[in-house]
């Protein structure tokens, strides 16, 4: 397979496979059920913490998946959680303009928990009969916000 030259060589990651690169980060497909992996980092690659925060994440898939459809059934009344079908899993890292922009104006308590910098890790799910998808964002295991885009 042939790489962009001005793409970083791709990382054979021994528990998240082939890593490649594209303009966004680093991206695979996980071999059970086709889940697409994406971790947001430079062209360096990603850092261990963030590496480990994949790892978790995809073998917690089902648990995670669990908490993101009670959270979303507890917080926002979505009501069919059936038309929800995973299918990616993406770890970043905060910013502190993320987390004031997004999180503080809804959920302050949580906001303040937050700290620039920490992995969180994206649960997407593709919602059955709409082009939009519904994002769970998780720090330490457990949900603490969604988006609907």
């Amino acid at each position: 397979m042939h790489y962009r030259d001005d793409y970083p060589a791709p990382i054979d990651d021994p528990d998240l496979g082939m890593l490649t690169y594209s303009s966004s980060g680093w991206g695979s497909r996980q071999s059970e059920g086709a889940l697409q992996l994406h971790i947001v980092a430079g062209r360096e690659g990603p850092d261990a913490a963030l590496r480990r925060a994949a790892v978790t994440a995809i073998g917690e898939k089902v648990s995670l998946d669990s908490r993101a459809r009670r959270f979303l059934e507890t917080t926002s009344g979505w009501d069919d959680s059936r038309a929800l079908t995973l299918a990616g899993v993406q770890v970043r890292r905060i910013t502190g303009v993320w987390i004031e922009q997004v999180v503080a104006p809804t959920r302050p308590v949580i906001a303040v928990k937050l700290r620039s910098g920490v992995p969180v890790v994206v649960l997407q799910f593709a919602i059955v009969g709409d082009a939009n998808v519904l994002d769970v964002f998780f720090i330490d295991g457990e949900p603490f916000e969604s988006d609907y885009h």
